[in-house]
This record gives structure tokens, sequence and C-alpha cells, in this order.
């Protein structure tokens, strides 16, 4: 892992970070914002023209420094654009006038033959069930779009699965480590200008972090804020991965893989601490306990899982360290107290806002799904007590009516019923089954990282989310081609 060194590291870097500046001057101008859609846009496509694999990386790397897909948009009416979905669109069209012009059949039968294969046609046939289910119980035509737009991303599956090749992806993890490393820096410089009080909640900065939807900036006890960014799921892998890397195949006196995995992995775990997000502590908790589990399955040595350990704790202690450094830089003056209130706050699972909305939704859900347990189709609406301060400001009562839950599991069971809830442990079960039984410590972290983003699933929604569905993707076109 000699990324230092790494050309493609260094310019995916550049690249991601030249975005955000052109979408913050776009925010500000918004004919800035439509030349770099349109100049975005163009580029994409003649790069996958030329190569659709090329189309396939930047469209990743923009889910990876982008939670929503809006850094840049064209509006059209009362609808905005979004570059994501616009670079989707290309990718796909250009996918299918490729693909019809070569080796079709023969292409077909040999995917058809992989294992993986099964599961996706029944997840397939789920979505479109939920899409008629959506349509024939009268669901709002809005509500039903922007509720499987999402899910549409599962296309991307196809171009993934008939033009990448495992070398392909041994090309890919620079650039992913680099846009990572994006993500991470952006997060950390949010932190460091809100603690100095650069800006406030009304500023241009928090506007355009808001309304792009980057992520969202709450002020907490002690003046202390958290960053979180729905992006910020991409580092739960990310991390087990390095943790494995330096546990199985880092040599003990190799210092300058040591220092740069050590480096990157308290980087990428800084925004996971940051961000408050209990769902990913959870994942990191889970993500600790299967890693324990692989070693004890797979004989790996005593004295490297003690190792690792020992790792674990030392890259927790520099994340907490550069944490620390961007809230207490002493200039400008950091407005920042630490305070024990901040965890408590996190830690309460029943009273806190977010948590009491979550469990206020809960038998909202079950009670819906017992309604209609087939599925009730994309678009449909559940209304719930919230309890946060943003829909108590515009109702005093907190009613909220809402297609978009948090329980992803039970909104994939709601939407596409059974059969679609079916197919994901399918696929769950089964790519945890392949990786599992590979001599290869890649694949291992790789399945890791998704049954992490599983359980973070359970109560944030990840698999019904284009950030969720592409690192599935990942997973599946690597288990199935890696033979090739």
């Amino acid at each position: 892992m000699h990324l230092l060194n790494n050309k493609t590291f260094w310019l995916t870097i550049a690249g991601t970070q030249s975005l955000y500046w052109l979408s913050l001057l776009g925010y500000l101008n918004p004919t800035v914002n439509h030349i770099w859609f349109i100049i975005l846009t163009g580029s994409v496509l003649m790069f996958s023209v030329a190569n659709l694999r090329w189309g396939l990386n930047i469209l990743l790397l923009e889910m990876v420094i982008n939670s929503k897909g809006y850094l840049f948009f064209i509006p059209i009416g009362d609808f905005n654009l979004s570059l994501r979905i616009t670079l989707w669109s290309v990718i796909i069209l250009v996918f299918f006038s490729q693909f019809l012009k070569s080796g079709l059949l023969q292409k077909i039968q040999a995917q058809y033959k992989k294992p993986l294969t099964k599961p996706l046609l029944v997840l397939a046939i789920a979505i479109i069930f939920g899409l008629l289910a959506g349509i024939l119980n009268h669901n709002n035509w809005s509500n039903i779009f922007f509720d499987a737009n999402g899910w549409l991303y599962w296309l991307l599956i196809l171009p993934w699965l008939f033009f990448y090749s495992k070398e392909d992806f041994k090309k890919l993890w620079p650039a992913l480590a680099g846009a990572l490393t994006t993500l991470a820096l952006g997060s950390l410089a949010t932190l460091y200008t809100f603690s100095h009080n650069f800006l406030d909640s009304n500023s241009i900065f928090y506007g355009w972090l808001r309304d792009n939807g980057l992520g969202e900036i709450t002020m907490m006890s002690g003046n202390f804020y958290r960053v979180f960014f729905q992006a910020h799921i991409w580092f739960l892998p990310a991390i087990f991965t390095i943790w494995l890397y330096w546990m199985l195949k880092i040599k003990q006196n190799n210092w300058h893989n040591w220092l740069t995995t050590s480096g990157l992995a308290a980087l990428w775990l800084a925004p996971i601490l940051t961000g408050l997000s209990r769902s990913y502590w959870v994942g990191l908790f889970i993500g600790w306990v299967l890693i324990g589990l692989l070693a004890i399955y797979k004989k790996i040595p005593g004295k490297r899982w003690l190792m690792g350990q020992l790792w674990l704790v030392s890259v927790g202690a520099l994340a907490f360290l550069m944490i620390l450094i961007t809230v207490k830089f002493p200039w400008p003056t950091s407005q920042v107290g630490f305070s024990t209130d901040i965890l408590t706050d996190r830690t309460e699972i029943t009273s806190e806002a977010g948590a009491a909305s979550r469990w206020a939704l809960w038998p909202k859900l079950w009670q819906s799904i017992s309604t209609k347990p087939f599925g009730a189709g994309f678009g449909t609406t559940v209304t719930y007590k919230s309890s946060d301060p943003r829909v108590l400001d515009k109702d005093p009562s907190g009613s909220y009516t809402t297609f978009s839950f948090e329980w992803g599991w039970l909104d994939i069971w709601l939407k596409t019923g059974p059969l679609g809830f079916i197919a994901y442990l399918w696929l769950l079960i089964l790519t945890t089954y392949l990786a599992w039984n590979k001599n290869d410590w890649l694949t291992w972290s790789l399945v890791i990282g998704f049954l992490v983003i599983a359980a973070v699933n359970f109560f944030s929604p990840y698999f019904n989310h284009p950030l969720g569905i592409a690192y599935f993707i990942l997973l599946i076109t690597y288990l199935n081609n890696s033979s090739e």
C-alpha cells in the first residue's frame, strides 16, 4: 500500500477537492454551477464512450465525496436535476449502446452461471413489484419517484458485472483512498471552521452544506459541533480494510507502510467520531467482533491479533488527537469546551430527539407492514410523532408524514414486500459464504465492511440509497468476477 507514491491517489485528492471548491462557487453564482454541471456531464460522456470503466469510476468517486448527489445541479421548474442522476443516466445509456454491439448472448450466459445472479434476479422482480404496487395503491407520483429513484442505482450492477474485471479493481483502490481522504479533510475543515466561530448557522458555507445535501452541522454541549455527512459510511469498510491489511500483510520492519496506513486509518476514523452517529458506533463494534471471529476461524496467529489490537488503539488515540488539534487550534480563539454531556446525550437511546423519533416510528412501520404484509410499494407514507426540533417548529404537535424511514430493513419490507427482504438476505448470506471461503484478505475485508453496513442499515437506511447500493455492487462484482 504505497499510496504516498501513487499518482492516482494524489490526482484524485486534487480533483475531488477542486469539485468542492467549484461547487461552493456555484452556490454563490448559479451560472458557475450550471456551467460546471454541463462540463462534467459532457466529460463523463466522452470518458464513458472511450472506456466505460472510467465513467463508472468517476460516478463512484462522486458517491464517496458527496452524500446526496447535489454538488452540481440544474433547476427544472420545481425539480433540481442532480449531477449524480445525470451521470447515472449517461453511464446506463452508454452501457446499453456498447453492450448491444458486443457478444450479447455470450456475456449473458457467462454471468447467468455465476452464483450471485439468481438472488439479483429475485431482487429485480421485487423492485418492479414495489414500483407497480406503489402505482396500484395510488401513492403520490412525486413520492413514488423520489422513493424509487435510489433503487434505480441497482441498474449499475450491469455495467459493473459486464465490463469490470479483477485487474480493474487494482487500479480503483488508490482512487477510492484519495476520495476518502478528501472527504475526511473536508469534514475536519468543516469542524475547524465552526469550532473557531468563522461561520454561524446563517452563513453561506452552512447553506451550501445543507442545501447541497453534503451534511448536517449541529451544535452540541460545550459549543462542540457535530459534523455528520451521510457519505461517512464509506469510512467503516475502509477502516476495517486497512486494519486487516496491517494485521496480515505488513511486515513488522516496514515503517513506511506502517506510518501510511496508521495515518490514513486515523484520518478516516476521525469523522466517524466527530459525526457522533450511534449507528456508526454500532457498526464499529460489529466490525471488531467480525474480525475477531475471522481471526479464530482462519487461525490467525495470536501475536498478529494482539498487535492488531494495539494498532487499533493507537489509531483511535491518533484520531482523537487530530480532533483535539482541529477544535483547539489557537488561531483564531477556539469556542469549544469539551463536555462529557456530549457522549451522555448521544448514548441516551430513548429521550434524545433523534432516538425518540426512531422509536416513535417503529410501531407505526410495523402497523403498516401488518396491514399490507406483501408490500405497499414505493411512495408509501407513514405518519408518526417526531421529536425533531425542525418538525416541531412547523407543527408543535410533532405530527410528521414521510415515505423515508430510518429503520432500513423495515423500509425494504414495506416497499418491496417479503420478496425484496428475502432477496437481500439471500445476497447477504451468499456473499458472506463466498467471501469467507476464499483465502484472500481483501475479500474478507470487503465482506466485513458489507456486514457492517448491513448492521447500520437496521437503524439508518443505506441499502435503499445509492451509497449503500454502490458498495453492494462493488462487493458483488468483485466476488463474481474475481476468478476472471
